[in-house]
């Protein structure tokens, strides 16, 4: 048996249902929450429950640890201090597998959570996020981030996005003992549903994934703002992440934009985004950790022109497979290159690659290998 906890997100389903198809009535997935009358707001499937963080950490539930193969802990973060606890309890034969999302990772890569952000968006953030900065610096005094990093000392495997986090995390964190191990959260089937039907049509752009800081708006609009970009419009999806910030954004987006800012702030019919985001032949994710892979995946596939920061790593991971991704930098430099759209053979060349790795196939073959060594007698 295979115990997996998990956060109420919208890639659980998929986990779920990948894992139950390589080892089928082996599966287990727990949400730990202390509202048990609440219902999941991501989750949809029926096979997931619900377990309070104390009788996480109960004797009875420790010792059941036994039972499980080995324990999936889906994102694993400093804040998540009942599966800290779990982990540092757990009886010492207890095999782990941590699936790193980027969120509970990337402050031990970059030094600071604030080194996510670009100039502006950092002077902003710290001027709204006083109390956040304050909580971060006590919970560090509290002893919050020792019991993260002696939590990790214990895990056995670790299941980054991409495979180059892993040896980044190992490079920045000793305490990481962990072998690598593969898994997808989504594979292209999944990705492009409903939007098999479209192609890319028209020229507008679309910029960032969310209402996150991380998505540093505020240095794309200054960029946008000095090209001539016609009657484009530049759609800005906001409907996920920090009310507070998603105003500041639109806002500013209005001011430097104009009539050209497409913010879209409300949940919108799927086939209404989809068309939507059809017609917008570049896009711009200007994040320096690895974020919004589904989006840059389903854009790829589609035949858009995908602009990343070079500081991310996923720009590193798609430049060293082959594939034709761009640094935004280049954007400021040569405007008439930047509005060529890719040939044929360029949107041949980055399908032939997202197959290779997020195919039904590969992310299959992915779930099983992680499976199989995690499941050897010797961690």
């Amino acid at each position: 048996m295979i115990l997996h906890l998990v956060p109420d997100e919208k890639f659980i389903d998929f986990a779920y249902n990948e894992f139950e198809k390589i080892a089928p009535g082996e599966n287990r997935f727990l949400v730990i929450s202390n509202h048990d009358c609440e219902q999941f707001k991501y989750i949809k499937s029926e096979k997931v429950s619900k377990i309070s963080s104390s009788e996480l950490n109960s004797y009875q539930f420790l010792d059941s640890l036994k039972n499980y193969d080995f324990i999936a802990l889906h994102m694993f973060s400093m804040q998540e201090r009942a599966k800290i606890r779990l982990v540092l309890n757990a009886p010492s034969e207890t095999k782990f597998i941590w699936f790193g999302w980027g969120g509970d990772f990337y402050h031990y890569i970059v030094g600071n959570y604030d080194s996510l952000f670009l100039e502006k968006t950092r002077k902003l953030w710290k001027k709204n996020n006083t109390k956040t900065r304050l909580k971060n610096l006590i919970k560090t005094l509290l002893g919050h981030k020792a019991n993260h990093l002696r939590a990790i000392n214990k895990i056995h495997y670790f299941s980054p996005v991409i495979p180059t986090e892993y040896n980044l995390l190992k490079s920045t964190l000793p305490q990481l003992k962990a072998k690598f191990a593969p898994f997808s959260y989504a594979n292209l089937e999944e990705m492009v549903r409903g939007l098999d039907r479209y192609q890319i049509e028209g020229q507008n752009i679309l910029v960032g994934n969310s209402a996150s800081y991380e998505n540093n708006h505020l240095e794309v609009f200054d960029l946008l703002e000095k090209l001539e970009i016609g009657q484009r419009r530049i759609v800005t999806p906001l409907s996920y992440g920090i009310p507070e910030y998603r105003d500041i954004i639109k806002s500013k987006g209005e001011e430097k934009l104009g009539k050209n800012f497409l913010p879209l702030v409300d949940f919108i019919p799927k086939d209404e985004y989809h068309k939507m985001i059809a017609s917008c032949s570049i896009v711009i994710m200007n994040h320096l950790r690895q974020q919004a892979m589904g989006n840059i995946i389903t854009m790829m596939y589609l035949g858009a022109k995908i602009f990343l920061n070079p500081k991310n790593p996923v720009f590193d991971f798609f430049q060293n497979e082959g594939a034709y991704v761009f640094s935004i930098d280049i954007m400021s430099v040569d405007q008439h290159k930047t509005f060529k759209p890719l040939s044929v053979e360029q949107i041949a060349q980055n399908r032939k690659i997202l197959e290779k790795h997020w195919s039904v196939k590969a992310v299959a073959e992915k779930t099983h290998t992680l499976i199989t060594i995690v499941r050897e007698k010797e961690a």
